[in-house]
């Protein structure tokens, strides 16, 4: 039992813990139209049924290593919807918050492969290390990604970078003193029970 205790005791400990990777999102934070990449999230929205989001493992940061990773992709053979046409440039910019446009901060296109057919998408996957700069210009949530294509060559489908948050430190503080308060009764009522 002791040994139970002495886990469960390690376990909250661990939870404090500052993960040195953030998760992020691709939208508006509470949008429900503009979730991912969408034509909606467009400044000067075009006509588009085009959509895409993070596929796999996502997207990621290592605050750590500063060492960002995108893996997403748009269009029907990744089961989204197609753009206009063929993409022919993928950009992160930033700064800027939701509504508004900044300059290019990374080009994806190295990242980028097409599908078998370039008119029913792409995926964009790989990993870049950030500066301090842009780390916090991507933790504050001011960076976004644009897809272009010829129909739509201000952007036809754009997705703000958005930090995911993470669980409530109290709500772990209280899940683990629960759990240390449940094994000590346990290990009373069988002792009572002897």
């Amino acid at each position: 039992m002791r040994a139970q205790l002495l886990s469960a005791l390690f376990l909250t400990v661990a939870c404090f813990v500052r993960a040195d990777i953030v998760e992020f999102d691709l939208s508006p934070p509470g949008s429900g139209v503009g979730i991912g990449l969408h034509p909606g999230n467009e400044i000067i929205p075009g006509f588009s049924n085009g959509s895409g989001n993070e596929i796999g493992s996502g997207i990621f940061l290592d605050t750590t290593t500063r060492m960002l990773t995108l893996n997403l992709a748009y269009g029907s053979a990744f089961g989204f919807g197609d753009l206009t046409g063929p993409a022919f440039s993928w950009l992160i910019h930033g700064p800027s918050p939701v509504g508004e446009t900044a300059p290019v901060l990374f080009n994806l296109e190295p990242m980028h492969t097409f599908a078998i057919d370039p008119a029913r998408g792409g995926q964009i996957s790989g990993s870049f290390t950030l500066n301090a700069q842009q780390q916090d210009i991507f933790l504050t949530g001011r960076s976004y990604i644009n897809i272009y294509t010829p129909a739509n060559s201000g952007g036809e489908i754009r997705g703000q970078l958005v930090v995911v948050p993470e669980p409530q430190s109290w709500a772990l503080l209280i899940s683990g003193a629960l759990s240390l308060v449940t094994l000590a009764s346990i290990r009373r009522n069988r002792a009572a029970q002897r």
